[in-house]
């Protein structure tokens, strides 16, 4: 703008101090203009403004403040018209003394001395979980009911509004992993996984449905459903049941890939499923062909083994090595044919071999030395039977043989004492409480009894158990 000529036309000298001085100046009185106002129905008089409103684009961030040293950034200035801001173009610098704020954020400002600040202290320090629930459609669900869980403890729980939304205050319980999960009467529900930083706020998006968008499914062990099989789709996680069945699960519109693992025994499996319409329900894993459910594979060094028939004993895969602990020590048992084998020798000194024949006591002749012996399951008509064979050398003669061990379930199997073939010499008893996955690796306990010459070595108790 034109600058009036100084009188008489003689020259100002501008000195570096008075450039300093129009600066402060110039300063102040923009201070002021920003900072005051008019008063209504007293236009003489002023008082200070409240502040201003600015915002903090996405992707930009205001710096944290840190002792005397107070945090940056950069805002636009808005205009307030009822509840409605506008941005008037003009950005300005902001100081900050709390802690870092990213955008996108709508932030009140302040005039402090002579520049714009900022403090969201307390806002920003507050750790919060916000969930929206919607249908299938994408319709806001109200009056659902919002679980908050850390582990297997319940941290809160909520009702969303009108328009779905809720917010919880997990600042007590702080950073970490929570599962949050969604239900309502007559609906079918969803959960997520979160991993929450504080402080902050974080979103998760959940969905109900009463027909279309529902996800079912069923997993297969060795030869029935397979439970505490671990499902996670859409960020959310689910658990098969006794029945290896999963619950019913709500979904969006969209293609999810999920995940099914129960390690160690099983290898992990994968798939997707896409909802396309939320009209219909969705076919999960294992739940055409009759529904008898996806057969999970077991994983290296495990398998679905100690059969009857075609079907495994234990409905969880088992490790394909085992240990036979006994009397006369302990010896690895490897799956041989479908059943467990394993072979070891003891040594003794005038120990009796069984060589007799149908009705001729066992332990007729002599042996000194090392003796071989081995351990096998094996098929005994439509059930297994545990033996314990011995001799110099393979091939084994089958010493103590059991009678029916025909599931996982405790209970007892009886021994008989076996020569060459023919039984003779009384009979050896045990009682045995064998146990299978989950409740914990395969074991199997028992005790031989009685009967005279070998079968005295191996009198005592026994176990077979994972490796």
């Amino acid at each position: 703008m034109p600058i009036d000529p100084p009188v008489d036309n003689t020259p100002i000298l501008l000195e570096p101090a008075t450039f300093a001085r129009h600066e402060d100046a110039a300063k102040y009185v923009e201070g002021q203009y920003k900072t005051r106002v008019n008063r209504a129905d007293r236009s003489r008089h002023i008082e200070i403004k409240p502040g201003a409103w600015g915002k903090l684009a996405d992707g930009d961030t205001i710096t944290e403040g840190a002792g005397l040293v107070l945090g940056t950034g950069t805002v636009a200035l808005c205009t307030l018209e009822g509840s409605t801001l506008t941005e008037t173009g003009d950005t300005v610098p902001v100081y900050n003394s709390g802690v870092a704020i990213d955008g996108p954020k709508v932030l009140p400002l302040e005039w402090t001395e002579t520049d714009w600040s900022v403090c969201v202290c307390e806002e920003e320090a507050v750790c919060k979980i916000c969930v929206t629930v919607t249908s299938c459609q994408g319709v806001a669900q109200a009056g659902a009911t919002i679980t908050i869980k850390q582990g297997a403890t319940t941290v809160a729980t909520g009702t969303t509004g009108g328009t779905g939304f809720f917010c919880f205050d997990v600042s007590a319980t702080g950073t970490g992993n929570y599962n949050v999960s969604v239900a309502k009467a007559g609906m079918v529900g969803s959960n997520k996984d979160v991993a929450v930083a504080c402080p902050g706020v974080t979103n998760v998006a959940l969905t109900l449905s009463t027909a279309g968008g529902i996800l079912g499914g069923k997993f297969k062990g060795c030869n029935t459903g397979l439970p505490g099989v671990v499902f996670t789709i859409n960020g959310g996680t689910y658990v098969s049941d006794a029945s290896g069945n999963l619950p019913s699960i709500a979904l969006p519109n969209g293609t999810f890939p999920w995940t099914a693992k129960k390690p160690p025994r099983w290898h992990d499996m994968t798939g997707t499923v896409t909802v396309a319409s939320c009209a219909a329900p969705i076919g999960g894993p294992g739940t055409g062909a009759g529904g008898a459910g996806a057969p999970m594979i077991p994983a290296d060094g495990y398998d679905c083994l100690i059969k009857v028939g075609s079907t495994s004993v234990c409905n969880e895969a088992l490790k394909t090595t085992l240990v036979w602990t006994g009397p006369v020590g302990t010896c690895l048992v490897y799956y041989a044919g479908g059943f467990p084998t394993g072979c070891s020798t003891f040594t003794g000194a005038n120990l009796s071999v069984a060589n007799g024949g149908p009705g001729v006591p066992c332990g007729t002749a002599t042996q000194v030395g090392p003796i071989a012996y081995s351990i096998q399951w094996q098929p005994n008509a439509n059930s297994l039977a545990l033996g314990v064979a011995v001799n110099s050398a393979p091939p084994f003669t089958t010493m103590f043989t059991s009678s029916a061990m025909t599931s996982c379930t405790p209970g007892s199997i009886i021994f008989t004492q076996r020569c060459s073939g023919a039984f003779g010499g009384g009979v050896a008893s045990s009682s045995s409480t064998p146990t299978c996955p989950p409740a914990g690796a395969f074991e199997t306990h028992g005790t031989f009894a009685g009967g005279v010459g070998i079968y005295a070595v191996f009198n005592g108790a026994w176990t077979l158990t994972e490796s």
